[in-house]
């Protein structure tokens, strides 16, 4: 039987269960770190880069205020200036490439939900299949090398 992070990861349904919340309390942690630490501490802020995101190339720079859910699904070239006031909802992989530069105010979410309705209602059906009214599902974002 699948994991939800593993039906998340899938494109499928999914509820975020316990495992998934300590991944976004984790995240939630570093992202803190990362925006409270001085820009000029480029070391650091390299450290907890690292520590945030599923993998992380060569002179990546993330500018503050930066907002992810998971950190894990991040994987980035090299290259790469995400600007200001970022946010990647990466309940699925977002693939970034080499030579990347992200704009200011850019929102990525790879988290949905149905657009039909009866998917949506608070029926006893729908709380038993998703534990919630509001049935997710995610799909993967990928930005080729070259992208500005």
């Amino acid at each position: 039987m699948k994991t939800e992070y593993q039906k998340c990861m899938d494109g499928e349904f999914f509820t975020a269960d316990s495992e998934m919340s300590q991944i976004i309390y984790r995240c939630k942690r570093l992202v803190r770190s990362l925006n409270d630490t001085d820009m000029e501490n480029t070391s650091e802020r390299k450290r907890i880069m690292g520590e945030l995101l599923g993998s992380i190339g060569d002179n990546v720079h993330i500018d503050i205020d930066f907002h992810c859910e998971y950190g894990i699904n991040i994987h980035c070239g090299n290259d790469v200036i995400i600007n200001m006031n970022c946010t990647f909802v990466d309940n699925n992989r977002i693939d970034i490439g080499n030579n990347v530069l992200i704009a200011s105010d850019v929102k990525m979410y790879t988290a949905t939900h149905t657009t039909d309705v009866t998917g949506r209602t608070n029926t006893p059906e729908n709380k038993k299949t998703s534990g919630c009214f509001c049935r997710t599902y995610s799909k993967p974002i990928t930005i080729e090398d070259n992208v500005s």
